[in-house]
Order: C-alpha cells, then sequence, then structure tokens
C-alpha cells in the first residue's frame, strides 16, 4: 500500500515538471512570407438619382438704360469750295453717293454766305451765314430748290450721283440769273437708321449749326 501511494505521488511530481516545461514560451521563429492579395469585390449598384428641385422664382425686370447720344459712324459731310453762279443752276457731284444710298437716305444742302460787319472804330468783323436749301437766298432776293440726280454708273471708278441747286426769282419758276457766290456749300447724307420712323428729330428742320452739333461733325 504504501509503496503505490509512493509510485501515485512520483507520478504526480512527473507530470507537474512536464506541464510545466511546456507552459514556457519558445523562441519567436521568421515572419513568413506575404499572402496573395484577394480578388477585387464586384461594384455594387448605382444608386437612384435624386428628383430635381423646383425651380426659383424669375427675378423682377431691371430697368431700362438711358438712351444713347446718336452716332455720327454713317452720316457723311460733304464739302466744297466756292463758286459763282450766273446761269441760275449750279451742279455738285457728290462722289460715293450710289443709287441706293440716294433713294434711301435724306441728303440736306447748305451753302455759306460770308460777310463783314462794321465794328468798333473803322474795323469790321466777318461773319458766314450758313443757308438751307431749298429755301430763300440771303437778303431774299431769290429762292433756291434743289435736285438730286441719282445715278448707278461708276465715275473715275467710284458711284457718283448730283445734287443740283437751282435759283428762281421770287415766287416764280423763272430763272435767277443775276451773279449770285456760294462761298462754301455742304452736303449732309444721313442714313435711314438715323431718319426712321421712331426718330422724333426733324432733320429738315434743323439749321446747319444744329446738325453739326447732333452728329458731332467738325464744323
Amino acid at each position: 500500500m504504501k509503496t503505490t501511494m509512493r509510485l501515485f505521488m512520483n507520478g504526480l511530481i512527473i507530470l507537474t515538471l512536464v506541464f510545466t516545461s511546456c507552459s514556457k514560451d519558445g523562441e519567436i521563429g521568421p515572419i513568413g512570407p506575404s499572402g496573395t492579395s484577394g480578388i477585387d469585390g464586384v461594384d455594387g449598384t448605382d444608386g437612384v438619382d435624386g428628383t430635381d428641385g423646383v425651380d426659383g422664382t424669375d427675378g423682377n425686370d431691371g430697368v431700362d438704360g438711358v438712351d444713347g447720344v446718336d452716332g455720327n459712324a454713317d452720316v457723311r459731310l460733304l464739302e466744297y469750295g466756292s463758286e459763282t453762279i450766273t446761269t441760275g443752276s449750279i451742279t455738285y457731284e457728290m462722289e460715293g453717293v450710289t443709287l441706293a444710298i440716294a433713294n434711301e437716305y435724306l441728303i440736306l444742302g447748305f451753302y455759306a454766305n460770308i460777310y463783314q460787319t462794321p465794328n468798333a472804330g473803322n474795323s469790321f468783323v466777318t461773319k458766314k451765314q450758313w443757308i438751307p436749301i431749298p429755301g430763300r437766298g440771303e437778303s431774299g432776293l431769290f429762292e433756291t430748290r434743289s435736285f438730286v440726280d441719282a445715278s448707278s454708273a461708276l465715275l473715275s471708278g467710284v458711284p457718283t450721283s448730283d445734287f443740283e441747286v437751282r435759283l428762281y426769282q421770287l415766287g416764280s419758276l423763272i430763272a435767277y440769273t443775276t451773279e449770285v457766290t456760294f462761298d462754301e456749300f455742304k452736303i449732309f447724307v444721313i442714313p435711314p437708321s438715323t431718319t426712321g420712323k421712331n426718330s422724333n428729330v426733324e432733320f429738315g428742320k434743323m439749321t446747319y449749326e444744329e446738325l453739326i452739333y447732333h452728329f458731332g461733325l467738325e464744323n
């Protein structure tokens, strides 16, 4: 009995030693190679687009701007020198004025009467008076009328039309053949875009100075 007990105790001690020695950590081994990457997963289904939002309320219209000053890009001012008339008529060639321009544009003529008036002492002041055509001439001695002879022909390589001025005795159709000098002559050629039905300006009633100022032309 004692012998059996002793054997049991010795076996128990041996098992305890075995378990104790096994429970101690061993040395850490080297890190193994990385594993192969896994296959990418399948993309998920796109989500449903959201509903468009409600349009906002339109804003109020802005205030209209102030109309700009009329431009003069298409207004032409033809200028001529002094001419003395003894036959009751004179013709001015309007170079570059085509048949279409003559039919659609407003064409206004003015001649200058240059004269002198007494000043203080024995001196004189030179003045220039611009007189519209048609109308009554200076000093009311005669009347003038104008005629535009439009042409589609090319003269000197450019289209040319004529602006003819005829002088008549007052209140008649009899030619005024007394010598008259037009010291200068100018013709305004005004496009229909400026003289259209929406324009509130009556250019035919304006003076030479008013036309020059309105179109910003050099006098």
